[in-house]
């Protein structure tokens, strides 16, 4: 969004863009990936090995995957479409700030 704020000379093209983000998704990969060995660990403290592969086994049925990804595209449909607007609200926003 902060790009769009750029003149439109000045700004990166596309394919800048997107490789750009794909190397700060590179860098915080690992940061995500500790975070959620993290919260795992919290998560099954208190079970046994076999209460997590008994888990884990109903987790990769398809019953249960058919559910998740049903929830993962209602919360991602969902995230999309109130971020729809937000780039042209930030701008304008922005826009209205008095010069410093």
């Amino acid at each position: 969004m902060a790009e769009a704020l750029e003149p439109s000379d000045e700004r990166a093209a596309t394919d800048d863009l997107r490789k750009s983000t794909e190397r700060k998704s590179e860098l915080l990969m690992p940061v995500f990936e500790e975070l959620s060995a993290i919260t795992m660990l919290f998560a099954f403290r208190g079970l046994t090995d076999a209460d997590v592969a008994a888990f884990v086994e109903r987790c990769e049925s398809e019953p249960i995957q058919w559910y998740y990804q049903i929830l993962s595209n209602a919360f991602l449909d969902t995230l999309e479409e109130i971020s729809n607007g937000l780039g042209v609200e930030f701008v304008t926003a922005l826009e209205a700030q008095p010069d410093p």
